[in-house]
């Protein structure tokens, strides 16, 4: 009988001072905490090179965790459009890349030809020069040139 009376004591006591059940404090609950999070890291490359769909994404992780009921209401990643207006030679930018316009190719347009007529006067005949010209981007070009006797 004395030990039903001990725990009887015991449980009125840990009442008393606050403790429950779980063992968690009663009168003195933590306070909520937010979590924190880290830098943005730099933006991705861009996942297209030209057209409507290129996108970047950056990220960031929690450094600290929400507790107590506290909140995480920051974003973990951002994502922004990139390469929208990258068609070249007036392409239109479409989801895949760019539609070109007649003698250009490239999924941003970037190649084409140019055929340029130059006609030239000499004493007894006229000489008609057709010069084509290809080109792949800004830097690479290649010359062609056929002389066209009539």
């Amino acid at each position: 009988m004395w030990i039903l009376n001990l725990l009887a004591f015991a449980i009125a006591l840990l009442v008393s001072v606050g403790i429950s059940e779980s063992g968690r404090n009663r009168y003195w609950p933590c306070s909520p905490r937010s979590c924190q999070v880290s830098y943005w890291s730099h933006w991705s490359h861009c996942s297209h090179q030209c057209g409507t769909s290129g996108t970047q994404t950056r990220k960031r992780i929690k450094t600290v965790a929400e507790s107590c009921g506290g909140s995480c209401s920051f974003a973990l990643s951002e994502t922004r459009p990139c390469n929208t207006d990258n068609c070249q030679n007036s392409g239109t930018p479409t989801s895949q890349g760019c539609s070109c316009k007649p003698g250009y190719r490239g999924t941003c347009c970037e190649e084409g030809k140019l055929k340029i007529q130059i006609v030239c006067k000499t004493r007894k005949k006229f000489l008609h020069i057709s010069i084509v010209v290809y080109y792949e981007g800004v830097c690479k070009k290649s010359f062609e040139c056929i002389v066209i006797r009539g």
